[in-house]
């Protein structure tokens, strides 16, 4: 499938730099222009080297399914996923809880030292939930 290259312009606002933190037991993904609480994760299968999940992303107002993969370097993994953009990929690698405050430090915190959710904008939104389905 290919996307206009508009359409992957106001997508590429959601993915851009992405950073996964356990916050207190609870998840969040922090992408380049919003915040997102990530619920219902599960681990659907789980292998020596990958390991298959799904969780709802109420910013794609649906149960997304991915596949982690261990790097062979062991200092991180890539996720692969159809969601939202078929054929989807990124490389996440570790940081310290010090490197995710100091990345952070823009994002406004409620008084538990959580991210506040922030969406993304409007157009982000509507274009992320009018993509077809993938799974």
């Amino acid at each position: 499938m290919r996307f206009h290259s508009k359409t992957v312009e106001i997508l590429s606002k959601a993915q851009g730099k992405t950073m996964i933190a356990k916050i207190k037991g609870r998840s969040f993904m922090v992408s380049q222009d919003y915040v997102e609480e990530l619920v219902g994760y599960r681990v659907e299968r789980r292998g020596k080297d990958y390991m298959i999940s799904s969780l709802y992303s109420p910013v794609w107002d649906r149960r997304t399914l991915g596949t982690m993969i261990r790097d062979e370097s062991d200092r991180g993994y890539w996720v692969t996923s159809d969601e939202p953009l078929r054929g989807y990929r990124e490389y996440f690698r570790r940081i310290t809880s010090d490197e995710f405050a100091s990345q952070t430090t823009h994002l406004p915190h409620d008084p538990d030292g959580f991210p506040i959710v922030t969406p993304p904008d409007e157009a982000t939104l509507r274009m992320a939930r009018s993509m077809p389905r993938q799974l």
